[in-house]
């Protein structure tokens, strides 16, 4: 079915007749109405339209053109409104102008140097609608890595109305000193499985309990040619066992949306710089929304048209199955609980307890039995 149709009025007798021959010669007619028992109406495609008046005058059938309604009639009527179209013109000018400039800037990997970024970009007079051409991206990924040395990498690139920036940050290498003085401390509390002594003293034993901080091996160790206590680098490895836990509550109750059957839609037309909404939000207490976008362009004609449906919803608190709520507050507990430990850590148990709080709470609490290394060296300034 084509936009553009055309409608006429055909008179005379035997009218049928005309729209059986029509049908046989593959013309397709449209909102077909009878005026009385000698005239019908009818619209056909535009191209077909000098076929049908062919067929119609050589059946001896009198043709009378309607006026165009849809797709041909608007088109009529936009012929005759030169302001409308010197308005359309002046729009599609200022939307191509207005592609020439940046409206969006999009950070990406910044993490903690997310304020510097922004910062460099103020100083460099870098914003929202800067024109893209004055943009020398090479000088600006140049200009971040000598502004944070601590990234490995920038990049930056235009793309549409978008300046994208890419931040990879660098991994520092630790600083080690062989030959520094100190001891073996405890990054952790703990109590002492096993220790191996490379060099150094040995501070506790297998079955000690230490705290944070505490001494392992000191950094010193008797000499072998005249007994002397001398510092040395302490070297060694300390295993310990420790119990961390973790928590998590849940609610025996939820809270369920239920429809209570009224919608409304809400149609916007939306660019990254200013939305046109069609209707007000419906004063709903309590709705469920779905949002379908449609765009109307690419990167180079960043508009879309939204349409947002509202279902109206009534809250209700229900109770949850018990064995579920603790099925689920389990679970949630171990995974905070295995967030605590790192890829060294050696599970050799684990296990959940629950208790009740105020009757409609289920509190779960993880605990683990973990193994680990706990020595870090220490440096000491003063032996």
């Amino acid at each position: 079915m084509s936009a553009l149709q055309k409608r006429s009025r055909v008179r005379g007798l035997g009218i049928e007749k005309l729209l059986e021959t029509l049908q046989e010669q593959g013309v397709v007619l449209y909102d077909i109405t009878r005026a009385g028992s000698r005239a019908v109406s009818f619209a056909c495609d535009l191209a077909q339209s000098s076929h049908v008046e062919e067929t119609a005058q050589a059946l001896g059938f009198s043709l009378e053109a309607l006026p165009p309604k849809g797709m041909l009639h608007w088109l009529l009527n936009m012929r005759s409104q030169a302001g409308l179209w010197v308005l359309a013109l002046l729009l599609c000018a200022a939307l191509t102008l207005s592609l020439q400039f940046i409206w969006h800037i999009d950070i990406r990997g910044a993490s903690i140097y997310q304020g510097e970024v922004r910062a460099l970009l103020r100083e460099e007079g870098i914003r929202p609608g800067l024109f893209r051409a004055s943009v020398n991206t090479s000088a600006l990924c140049d200009a971040l890595l000598y502004r944070l040395p601590r990234i490995a990498w920038a990049r930056a690139k235009v793309r549409g109305v978008t300046l994208e920036i890419d931040i990879t940050q660098g991994v520092p290498v630790p600083e080690t000193d062989a030959a520094a003085i100190g001891n073996i401390i405890a990054d952790r509390d703990g109590i002492i499985t096993h220790i191996d002594v490379y060099s150094g003293t040995a501070a506790v034993k297998a079955g000690d309990t230490v705290r944070t901080g505490d001494v392992l091996i000191y950094g010193r160790e008797r000499s072998a040619l005249d007994g002397a206590i001398v510092p040395v680098h302490a070297r060694g490895a300390v295993y310990a066992v420790f119990f961390p836990q973790a928590e998590a509550t849940l609610s025996m109750n939820e809270s369920v949306t239920l429809p209570t059957g009224s919608t409304a839609v809400q149609p916007s037309f939306a660019c990254p710089w200013m939305r046109l909404t069609l209707t007000d939000a419906p004063d709903y207490l309590t709705s469920d929304r779905e949002t379908v976008r449609i765009p109307l362009g690419g990167a180079w004609f960043p508009m879309w048209y939204e349409e947002t449906t509202y279902y109206e919803a009534a809250l209700e608190t229900v109770p949850r199955d018990a064995a579920a709520v603790q099925s689920e507050a389990g679970a949630l507990a171990m995974q905070k609980l295995l967030l605590l430990c790192s890829g060294d850590d050696e599970i050799i148990d684990k296990w959940i307890n629950y208790s009740m709080i105020e009757g409609d709470i289920i509190r779960a609490t993880a605990h683990a039995r973990l193994q680990t290394q706990i020595g870090v060296f220490a440096p000491q300034s003063d032996q």
